[in-house]
């Protein structure tokens, strides 16, 4: 078990899967700056992440949920657990909002899987399935949460604890998602890929003298 200062934010879960050095930025050195894909997600969540709870025919809805598990080491907040009670089957929905529209990688189903092993520690419950509201599509993406994603989870919680212990900033890797990321400028990703180049063609022209 874990102790609550040493819970880690589950946001830096989704950082870590979408790029490494991002996260890295983030929680070693503490380096933020938003654009505009960021800022109208920020805006998108005021208004979801406002505390509220309402009943509607079998259906609770709980808005801005604090949650956290001990045994996992994570700590963060569902946008909206949905708490539905069918004739005393109990089911669990936690649901994230999100601005844009579905990613092609799993850094969004990360995060999401993290909430649910949060829900499940502090509800005593088996959560199935999460879902996604896409703010571009205004539609829900129900997803499974099944073994795979959850090993994939576990393991990336793993990762970022490593990660800050060792106390190393994860390297700098060119790709073109970089182009949306709002630390470019920062993080000179191009630039740090030109170094390696150059060590690079230079070890390879003129190789160290062998000792003898």
């Amino acid at each position: 078990m874990y102790t609550e200062d040493e819970l880690l934010p589950i946001n830096l879960l989704q950082h870590w899967r979408f790029c490494q050095r991002q996260c890295g930025l983030l929680a070693l050195d503490n380096i933020w700056q938003d654009n505009v894909l960021t800022t109208s997600g920020s805006l998108f969540h005021e208004v979801v992440h406002l505390p509220d709870e309402e009943s509607d025919d079998g259906l609770h809805i709980v808005r801005g949920m604090r949650i956290a598990s001990f045994r996992y080491g994570i700590t963060g907040m569902c946008d909206v657990v949905e708490i539905s009670d069918d004739s005393g089957n109990r089911s669990i929905l936690p649901i994230e909002y999100k601005v844009g529209a579905p990613k092609r990688d799993r850094s969004d189903d990360v995060q999401l899987c993290a909430q649910a092993l949060c829900l499940e520690e502090m509800m005593d419950c088996t959560i199935r399935y999460g879902a996604f509201f896409y703010g571009k599509t205004r539609r829900r993406l129900l997803i499974e949460l099944d073994d795979a994603l959850r090993a994939e989870t576990l393991e990336t919680i793993a990762a970022v604890r490593a990660m800050l212990q060792s106390g190393q900033l994860p390297p700098a890797r060119y790709e073109p998602k970089c182009l949306n990321c709002s630390l470019l400028d920062l993080c000179q990703p191009k630039a740090h890929n030109h170094h390696r180049l150059e060590r690079y063609m230079r070890e390879l022209y003129n190789p160290p003298s062998e000792t003898k």
